[in-house]
């Protein structure tokens, strides 16, 4: 049997996956399956047609999901939600904002943290602009449970209190809640990984455009699960995600951020293309505030020696002008007594 899936989404498009070793492949396409993983998130995992006498635990954050091949199903919905890993953590309306899973590799923790920063810093001091991720996003409201908590969330022109318009100073959000701020995200970036991949390429897919995401992305850091590359962008049109074309260059536009979009090894670039410059990631960052701080303390330094300098100049020209006043005395001092000396001299040869 061939070691190659296809999974054909709502649209009619048909995505191929590239040949990998079994042991690496997350379906059971044979009867040798993997060892299963332990499910840290259900008791039973999902054990459909496809999977049969083999259910297999994918261990996600979006959970156990098997696309079909005639749209989404009725289930995509429960099967794309995170499901939550006790201890959860809870807001004040009772909705979970946080749990004790430990969902992502090194990959995804460097992409997601590196892109949430250089987005993030892009956009600060923007009221209406929210940048997270591994956010929990609710759609209804009522419903305690997520329905999705996607790597890197941006969504643009959500509601601004008066508080936050008075104090310049946005809200803190621990969740992101469709009622609250008046819109869905524009957009979401996923990372694959072994365990995930599968959901993201599919039901995940399926469940952005259901929730009018406008922009759904994909980035595989191990340049293995996705056909076209390690970076994909979707927008949505008319209800479809369309993959969006590459520049010449290999850098993918997004519509939504006004950035370029371009893999570099196991992590994602961000280039203004009004200045052509890259968004600094956060060790690029680091590393230039170092710089900045070791150029300042130069600075500050070369200033004190600067003043002390100057000090010292300041002390020898008030020796030296202390030292022309006494000059300058003496000498008044010496011609005054000369003088009266002389007058001395005058009165006495008057006198004889």
């Amino acid at each position: 049997m061939s070691n190659r899936a296809t999974i054909a989404y709502r649209d009619g498009s048909v995505a191929i996956f590239r040949d990998f070793l079994q042991n690496e492949w997350p379906l059971s396409l044979t009867p040798a399956v993997p060892r299963r993983p332990q499910c840290r998130f259900r008791t039973q995992c999902v054990d459909d047609e496809s999977t049969k006498g083999s259910p297999i635990c994918y261990g996600s954050n979006m959970h156990h999901a098997h696309s079909q091949a005639n749209g989404v199903s009725p289930a995509v919905r429960e099967r794309a939600r995170p499901v939550l890993v006790p201890p959860v953590a809870f807001d004040q309306d009772g909705y979970p904002h946080s749990d004790g899973s430990t969902l992502f590799g090194e990959h995804q923790a460097r992409t997601l943290f590196n892109t949430v920063v250089m987005l993030w810093t892009a956009h600060d001091g923007q009221l209406d602009a929210v940048v997270a991720g591994d956010m929990f996003v609710y759609d209804r409201e009522g419903d305690p449970q997520p329905v999705a908590a996607p790597e890197v969330l941006v969504s643009f022109g959500v509601r601004v209190g008066e508080d936050e318009r008075t104090s310049g100073i946005r809200r803190k959000r621990n969740s992101y809640k469709f009622w609250e701020e008046g819109k869905p995200p524009d957009f979401v970036l996923e990372v694959l990984s072994p365990t995930t991949w599968v959901v993201d390429v599919g039901d995940k897919r399926e469940l952005c455009a259901n929730l009018g995401i406008a922009e759904y992305w994909l980035f595989d850091p191990f340049d293995k699960y996705l056909e076209d590359g390690p970076l994909v962008g979707l927008r949505l049109r008319k209800g479809v995600y369309k993959p969006i074309p590459a520049l010449p260059d290999g850098s993918i536009p997004s519509a939504v951020l006004g950035l370029e979009l371009r893999p570099n090894g196991d992590e994602v670039r961000l280039r203004d293309p009004k200045t052509g410059r890259e968004l600094m990631a956060h060790r690029e960052a680091v590393a230039a505030y170092e710089q900045a701080e070791a150029a300042r303390k130069r600075a500050e330094a070369n200033c004190q020696q600067a003043i002390a300098d100057c000090q010292r100049e300041r002390v020898r020209r008030l020796r030296a002008e202390t030292s022309r006043d006494r000059e300058r005395a003496a000498r008044q001092q010496a011609e005054k007594r000369l003088a009266e000396l002389q007058a001395s001299i005058r009165n006495l040869r008057g006198r004889g």
